[in-house]
């Protein structure tokens, strides 16, 4: 019998049966979803450490060679990464970029300075209208963990 552990409390997989010198297609990223990070694939060690025995399409990249049962694989995932662009003036020239994932707490938006102009913060939208910015450089602002942000 092969148990899983997710690595989640909250995503459960049900253990399998599976015969010595085997292979077959485990639990894929299709089934291994969870907000802000990437299934790579099942390994026998805690945390998708050791030895791994699929990909994150399910494929088994091995025989099934363990003879203890229960055995528990571990799933291995990976920080999602985010990105926020900022833009400036009429020409959308880009400024900066940051990149967060689920566990960024918040971000810290840069003002930008140019010439003979008063940054008044930035937009997450080219109209202009007001939806999320920052007046300050001291200013925080929690933007969604599952995002890709353009500013203006």
């Amino acid at each position: 019998m092969i148990e899983f552990d997710t690595g989640f409390e909250t995503l459960t997989v049900e253990a399998i049966t599976l015969p010595y010198k085997t292979t077959t297609i485990l639990h894929s990223s299709e089934t291994m979803q969870r907000t802000g990070y990437i299934f790579l694939g099942w390994y026998d060690g805690e945390g998708g450490t050791g030895t791994q025995y699929t990909t994150a399409d399910g494929n088994m990249v091995r025989d099934w060679d363990k003879s203890e049962s229960p055995t528990t694989l571990y799933a291995k995932w990976a920080l999602e990464q985010y990105s926020i662009k900022f833009y400036a003036g009429d020409n959308d020239t880009l400024v900066d970029e940051l990149s967060y994932n689920v566990e960024t707490e918040t971000i810290t938006l840069q003002p930008y300075e140019q010439s003979g102009k008063r940054f008044i913060g930035w937009f997450n939208n080219k109209n202009y209208q007001i939806i999320n910015k920052c007046r300050k450089a001291s200013s925080t602002q929690k933007f969604p963990s599952t995002s890709k942000i353009k500013m203006f």
